[in-house]
This record gives structure tokens, sequence and C-alpha cells, in this order.
């Protein structure tokens, strides 16, 4: 078996021996030491790393998540594209749409209560003769001539019955100052 020799005592030692092993130690704390100072850093350091990797694993998917709106923004792209080139070709053909069908188009947006009896397209203005059940249907069909932009509204001849419904109302108003600027540059229209 190994026998264990402990440091022995400067008294039972010549001096040469005493500086000998003051040397041994002074060498050992010499080697232990940077290693003593170091070991925190390291661990610092690896400690530091498990972060750095942590957060490494949130950004990547992260940037996953980015990567994915970015490929739905490089489709966007060419959606823009066809938006646009069909605006320009619905404005184009907008355009050409003669203004009578745009009046036409407001008698299909007629109210619920409103029966129309007459409807006449002049050059710059329109008339149109109808049937209300209720005031409140007169005034809905004034307001819908009013959000359509024909201006200069005006109510030519109301007939009323004994219950107080409105049989007949006559109504004239101007077309949109637009319409009448499309006319005038119209080729072939009367002016």
């Amino acid at each position: 078996m190994a026998e264990y020799h402990a440091a022995p005592d400067d008294a039972e030692l010549p001096a040469a021996e005493i500086v000998k092993w003051r040397r041994a130690r002074l060498y050992a704390a010499c080697l232990l030491l940077p290693l003593l100072l170091c070991l925190p850093a390291l661990l610092l350091l690896r400690h530091d790393t498990s972060v750095r990797r942590d957060a490494n694993v949130i950004l990547v998917q992260r940037v996953g998540a980015i990567d994915a709106q970015i490929a739905d923004l490089k489709a966007l792209f060419p959606i823009k594209a066809q938006v646009l080139a069909r605006k320009e070709i619905v404005r184009a053909l907008d355009e050409q749409v003669p203004p009578a069908v745009d009046a036409v188009h407001l008698v299909g947006r007629l109210p619920a209560g409103v029966k129309l009896l007459a409807f006449e397209w002049r050059k710059n203005s329109i008339s149109l003769a109808a049937q209300c059940a209720t005031s409140a249907d007169e005034l809905a069909l004034l307001d819908e001539l009013s959000h359509s932009g024909y201006s200069d509204l005006r109510i030519a001849s109301r007939r009323g019955a004994q219950d107080g419904a409105i049989d007949l109302l006559a109504i004239s108003a101007s077309l949109p100052r637009l319409v009448q600027h499309e006319l005038a540059a119209a080729p072939g229209v009367a002016k």
C-alpha cells in the first residue's frame, strides 16, 4: 500500500529542503492561481454562450415568421399589378359609358316604395314621374337623386290622395357637372 507523505514541518528539515518545499508550494500556487482566476471567466463565457444559443433559437423562429410574411409580400406585387391593370380597364370602359346609362342605373336604385311611371332624359337634365307610397319614400327618392350627383332638384308637380299618401310626384333635376362636361366633349352630341 502506498504511503502518504505529509509535508514535513519546517523544524525537521534542513534549510535547503525548506526552501525547496516553499518553492514547490509557490510553483503550485502560481499554476493554480491562473486556473482559479480563469474559472469564473470560463463559467461566465459558458453561461453567455448558452444565453446566446437560446436567443438564437428565438431569433431563428422570428426570422422564419418574417420570411413567411416576405413571401406573402413578394406575391403581393404581381397581384397589385393585376389589380392596377384591371382598374385601368374599368376606368377606360367607364369613360365610354354614355350618361344615359348612368340615368338608367339610377332607376334601378329607386327606393322600395317608389314606382316609376315616366322617365325622360334631356341634354342636361332628367325628368321623372313616380308614385310614392309614403312621404318617407318621397324623401328617400330625393336623397338618392342628391347622392347620385344630380343638382338643382325640383318637384315640378305633386298630387296627393285623400288618405295622405302621395299619388303622383314629378321631379326634374340637372345632370351632374361631370356628365355635362363629358356630353359637351362627346362627338356627335348636339349642343
